[in-house]
């Protein structure tokens, strides 16, 4: 009976230990989350044009995918310690916070640094990244360390409450987003129009080119000789003019076919938003069954960071998911957009 009760407080000893490593894990990655959220509203972004209610949505819908794995994998180490309660499942799992903290502080240094003294992890190579990454490692152990002593000393409890909040709270904003998502109301391709053989489109733009300077236009010098030749048999508008003076606006214009002042995107960081986000060109080519390939300037026109959604396969060298963007079948587009940016 000695062992039978030793052994059952030693599992409820090692159930505590990781319920407080959890609350700590919580806590943790909720103030990176928030750190990075701090960075994005204190700058121009896409949470510029937000109202402080939607944003703070942001950041607790975003927080809910780290924190479900999170829970996840501590569910799991709880499960293993009452099947096996040993030292090591502790160990595990305070790894968890002690890794997310000294990232956080890394980040927070390097940050100091960079915008001081231009000095950091993106201006150092060699032995001197080897510095920061050794400097990393010893606050990870640190951390890790006092992690392991202040769980077992029971100090921790008081973490309980505001990581139980924190979950409630993310959990609550994720649900608000559920199916939220216009690229579910479009619908899908005729299956009539994908049987089809269909031709190639190709979009060819040039950026700050003025009429009056291309010979095409009736300029003295041969300045545009391959759009002179592609004039003869092709339709030529001579009193053309762009919907927008930034590239963003005016790209964005032509691929929705919508003014800048319905779409509100002119200029970085101005992105599409709701409908907007699927109502375009390359969305209706690829449900008729294009293959869509974006090669463009990044910040100015790159499809995927001014928000455009299932638009192209590839762009600018990398490989758009399908539905696009983290999570944007079951999140809101402003809330994946924001994780895909950090």
């Amino acid at each position: 009976m000695l062992k039978t009760g030793s052994r059952a407080s030693g599992i409820d000893v090692t159930w505590k230990v990781q319920a407080r490593i959890l609350s700590l894990s919580i806590l943790a990655l909720s103030g990176y989350g928030f750190l990075e959220w701090l960075f994005f509203i204190t700058k121009p972004s896409s949470l510029s044009t937000l109202g402080w209610w939607e944003r703070g949505q942001v950041l607790l819908a975003a927080l809910a995918l780290p924190l479900g794995f999170v829970l996840c994998l501590h569910l799991l180490l709880m499960m293993l310690a009452i099947l096996s309660p040993r030292t090591l499942w502790k160990w595990a799992g305070a790894l968890v916070p002690a890794t997310v903290l000294a990232l956080a502080a890394l980040m927070m240094v390097d940050n100091f640094t960079y915008t001081l003294f231009d000095v950091g992890i993106k201006t150092l190579w060699g032995w001197w990244r080897a510095l920061y990454l050794s400097s990393l490692t010893a606050i990870a152990l640190g951390v890790f360390c006092c992690i392991l002593r202040l769980s077992s000393e029971g100090r921790l409890r008081r973490a309980a409450l505001p990581a139980g909040l924190v979950v409630l709270l993310s959990s609550q904003a994720l649900l608000s987003d559920w199916h939220s998502d216009p690229g579910r109301l479009l619908g899908q391709p005729d299956e009539e129009i994908l049987k089809k053989v269909l031709p190639n489109i190709i979009l060819l733009s040039s950026d700050g080119l003025n009429a009056s300077h291309m010979s095409v236009y009736g300029y003295g010098k041969p300045t545009t000789p391959f759009l002179e030749k592609l004039a003869r048999s092709s339709l030529l508008a001579e009193n053309a003019f762009t919907n927008a003076g930034p590239t963003a606006g005016s790209i964005t214009s032509r691929l929705t076919g919508k003014w800048p002042t319905q779409t509100r995107l002119l200029y970085p960081p101005d992105i599409l938003r709701g409908k907007d986000s699927y109502q375009h060109l390359p969305g209706l080519l690829r449900r008729m069954g294009y293959t869509g390939l974006d090669l463009s300037i990044r910040h100015y026109a790159d499809t995927v960071d001014l928000n455009f959604r299932e638009a192209f396969d590839r762009v600018n060298s990398r490989a758009v998911k399908r539905p696009a963007g983290l999570g944007s079948d079951w999140m809101g587009l402003d809330t994946s957009y924001f994780l895909n940016q950090l």
